[in-house]
Protein backbone atom coordinates (compact mmCIF):
# COMPACT_ATOMS: atom_id res chain seq x y z
CA UNK A 1 0.00 0.00 0.00
CA UNK A 2 3.32 2.44 0.52
CA UNK A 3 3.19 2.95 -3.12
CA UNK A 4 -0.25 3.99 -3.67
CA UNK A 5 -1.43 0.82 -4.86
CA UNK A 6 -4.42 -1.24 -3.37
CA UNK A 7 -3.96 -5.08 -3.47
CA UNK A 8 -7.67 -6.15 -3.65
CA UNK A 9 -6.16 -10.04 -3.27
CA UNK A 10 -4.86 -9.41 0.41
CA UNK A 11 -6.86 -6.83 1.64
CA UNK A 12 -6.51 -8.31 5.05
CA UNK A 13 -2.66 -7.71 5.28
CA UNK A 14 -1.29 -6.24 2.37
CA UNK A 15 -3.87 -3.56 2.22
CA UNK A 16 -3.35 -1.99 6.09
CA UNK A 17 -6.43 -3.31 7.27
CA UNK A 18 -8.33 -2.51 4.92
CA UNK A 19 -11.01 -5.03 5.33
CA UNK A 20 -11.84 -3.52 8.55
CA UNK A 21 -12.88 -0.68 7.03
CA UNK A 22 -14.87 -2.23 4.19
CA UNK A 23 -16.69 -4.59 7.10
CA UNK A 24 -17.73 -0.88 9.03
CA UNK A 25 -19.22 0.36 5.81
CA UNK A 26 -21.14 -2.71 5.29
CA UNK A 27 -22.47 -3.11 8.87
CA UNK A 28 -23.81 0.60 8.80
CA UNK A 29 -25.23 0.32 5.15
CA UNK A 30 -26.59 -2.98 4.38
CA UNK A 31 -29.54 -4.83 6.45
CA UNK A 32 -30.77 -7.88 5.96
CA UNK A 33 -33.38 -6.95 3.29
CA UNK A 34 -31.59 -4.21 1.35
CA UNK A 35 -29.67 -0.81 1.67
CA UNK A 36 -30.14 1.41 4.34
CA UNK A 37 -32.06 4.82 2.76
CA UNK A 38 -30.19 7.89 5.66
CA UNK A 39 -26.66 6.69 6.51
CA UNK A 40 -23.50 8.44 5.46
CA UNK A 41 -20.24 6.86 6.16
CA UNK A 42 -16.77 8.36 5.66
CA UNK A 43 -13.31 6.88 5.44
CA UNK A 44 -10.25 8.92 6.34
CA UNK A 45 -7.28 7.40 5.12
CA UNK A 46 -3.83 8.36 6.24
CA UNK A 47 -1.24 5.60 4.92
CA UNK A 48 0.10 5.74 1.89
CA UNK A 49 1.88 8.74 -0.35
CA UNK A 50 0.33 12.07 -0.41
CA UNK A 51 -2.25 13.99 1.53
CA UNK A 52 -4.68 11.89 3.71
CA UNK A 53 -8.04 10.92 1.74
CA UNK A 54 -11.10 11.22 2.46
CA UNK A 55 -13.89 8.91 0.85
CA UNK A 56 -17.46 9.48 1.47
CA UNK A 57 -20.65 7.16 0.87
CA UNK A 58 -23.99 8.15 0.54
CA UNK A 59 -26.24 5.12 1.14
CA UNK A 60 -29.10 6.86 -0.80
CA UNK A 61 -27.11 7.77 -3.61
CA UNK A 62 -25.35 3.64 -4.07
CA UNK A 63 -26.18 2.27 -6.71
CA UNK A 64 -25.50 -2.22 -7.00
Amino acid sequence: MAKGKLPLNDLAGGAGRMDVLIRALMSSILTSHGIRKDVEFTMVLLGGPGPARRIKFVSNELKG
